[in-house]
């Protein structure tokens, strides 16, 4: 009797043993599970860049802006502050006339831009389980060495469009980061929130650089092309015949070499050609022309002349004007004249600070379009 009661006290106590273990094991479990990492996480203030993009005359319109995946309420409550990050971000390395949150405005005058973001976390996670029951048994939370290891990854899409939602660019981005923490990882999950943070950082980042990369071609495709197309309904089908002619006399020179003012003014001709909205002569054309009449385009800045050199020219329009330099700032001076009346139609001024290259590439075509805008 003596033996058999020590062998069920034996088997009790292993028993007990084995249910203190098996519940620890689900403890372990559990506490990890619980200790699942937030996947919305604020990355750090993306600095300042000296050279900034510039879009100073658009306003981007950032439409939709969706974070997946989420299952925490905690989560979906940050999405909005990881919006305005994400708009820090922006502009700190793009010259944004404004970021509107939301569709785009109708009856919106100025150039904009919009764009659609999605982005996708994730993270893998490996644990030592063995050690993670060891926290709390025999060790009752005493053992620190609780390995944790994994990878997060933020994945983020984004779409540019024109301001009649033609699609620009596509932007697919994908950032990974390893995290790893030893000590206590059970009741922590810093080390995967640490990681997500450096992802949405360095997404974000690359999404601005982009963005500021592509500017040249995307606003010169928006400026010369869809700027001024209306809305189809209120078109009205002219035949090309009907457009107004309209000629580029040499634009005068104050602190430039000649040379430079008259490969500004060819591509003043280019940029207001693109539009697409006159009938523009030549520049080879008007220099013989006008040659031919003994007539000196040099310095024919005011009105009266310009009236007379579109007499010559037998143009509707001429557009006539200046480029100079003043320390270093480049101006660039225009004026549309119409020639039966002699009255100005519109002017427009635009100064940059830079190369006389600047001035070809981003000047004179912002000029041109505020001219006929």
């Amino acid at each position: 009797m003596g033996k058999e009661t020590k062998r069920t006290n034996s088997h009790r106590k292993n028993y007990f043993n084995l249910t203190k273990i098996v519940n620890c094991t689900i403890m372990a479990l559990l506490l990890g599970a619980c200790s699942s990492s937030h996947l919305v996480q604020i990355p750090k203030s993306p600095g300042q860049f000296n050279d900034l993009a510039d879009y100073r005359d658009y306003d981007l319109f950032v439409t939709s802006f969706t974070v997946n995946n989420l299952e925490k309420t905690t989560d979906v409550i940050q999405v909005d502050r990881l919006k305005t990050r994400f708009f820090d971000y922006l502009l700190a390395q793009n010259r944004f006339r404004y970021i509107h949150d939301g569709p785009r405005v109708i009856g919106q005058t100025n150039p904009s831009l919009s764009l659609t973001v999605d982005i996708f976390p994730s993270y893998t996670s490996n644990r030592t389980w063995i050690l993670d029951v060891i926290t709390f048994y025999p060790f009752l939370g005493l053992w620190p060495i609780t390995p944790h290891w994994g990878v997060t990854t933020v994945r983020l899409e984004a779409q540019l469009f024109d301001p009649f939602g033609t699609l620009l660019k596509r932007f697919r981005i994908t950032k990974e980061y390893d995290y790893s923490n030893f000590l206590y990882s059970v009741y922590t999950s810093s080390h995967v929130e640490d990681s997500f943070q450096e992802c949405y950082h360095l997404a974000f980042n690359d999404l601005s650089k982009n963005l500021s990369a592509y500017q040249p071609l995307v606003t010169a495709y928006v400026d010369s092309v869809h700027v001024y197309r209306r809305p189809i309904a209120e078109q009205k089908k002219e035949p090309v015949g009907q457009q107004a002619s309209l000629a580029v006399v040499e634009l005068d020179a104050y602190g430039i070499a000649k040379t430079d003012a008259g490969a500004l003014s060819n591509r003043l001709t280019s940029e207001i050609f693109k539009t697409g909205r006159y009938t523009v002569l030549e520049r080879e054309k008007i220099e013989e022309i006008l040659l031919e009449q003994g007539f000196q385009q040099t310095g024919c800045t005011s009105s009266e002349c310009l009236v007379e050199a579109g007499r010559l020219l037998n143009v509707q329009l001429i557009v006539g004007g200046s480029i100079s330099k003043i320390g270093a700032i480049y101006t660039v001076e225009l004026r549309l004249i119409d020639v039966e009346t002699g009255k100005i139609v519109s002017v427009a001024n635009e100064d940059i600070q830079g190369t006389i290259g600047d001035v070809l590439t981003k000047g004179v075509r912002r000029a041109a379009i505020k001219l006929i805008r």
